[in-house]
């Protein structure tokens, strides 16, 4: 056997995965590839590669941020436009329950009674919200405030022929 067929075998323990002398000195590859390596491990490009992985990983906290916040606000939406609907679902059990008073009560109801209970029935509300901004108020300010509210039974007009 010629010494350019001769396998490196002191460099690799295993000389069936030896790689010719002949290949690795005719090889033109090789130079690019000692370049790379020398440009990956230069000072210079570890420097760069942090300072890109620390901005990497600033701009990744800043994005974690954002979605929970987006998360907060979306869940926020969804629990307010659900007491939204069920406060609308309570006025309109309110109503139901005022407007079957006045019509099983009586066989006919008289035009003033419906008026009342349509009053009451957009008045409820507002009672209600008054009642719970007074107790707010006196839970975080310790005072007790006067809200004028509406009188609840009055009538709004009278009937042709009543006067």
């Amino acid at each position: 056997m010629s010494s350019s067929s001769q396998t490196d075998s002191s460099s690799s323990p295993d000389s069936a995965l030896a790689i010719p002398r002949d290949v690795i000195s005719n090889n033109a590859l090789q130079p690019k590839v000692v370049e790379l390596w020398e440009t990956l491990s230069a000072q210079s490009t570890l420097s760069v590669l942090e300072n890109a992985s620390h901005s990497i990983w600033q701009v990744l906290q800043i994005l974690w941020r954002i979605v929970v916040q987006l998360a907060a606000i979306f869940s926020l939406l969804f629990l307010f436009f659900a007491a939204v609907i069920v406060w609308f679902w309570g006025i309109g059990f309110q109503a139901g329950r005022a407007f079957r008073s006045v019509t099983f009560d009586t066989s006919q109801p008289a035009e003033r009674q419906v008026v009342n209970a349509l009053t009451r029935m957009f008045l409820f509300p507002i009672s209600v919200l008054s009642t719970w901004v007074k107790r707010q108020f006196k839970e975080r300010f310790d005072k007790d405030i006067e809200i004028p509210l509406p009188d609840m039974t009055f009538q709004l007009w009278k009937p042709p022929g009543s006067e």
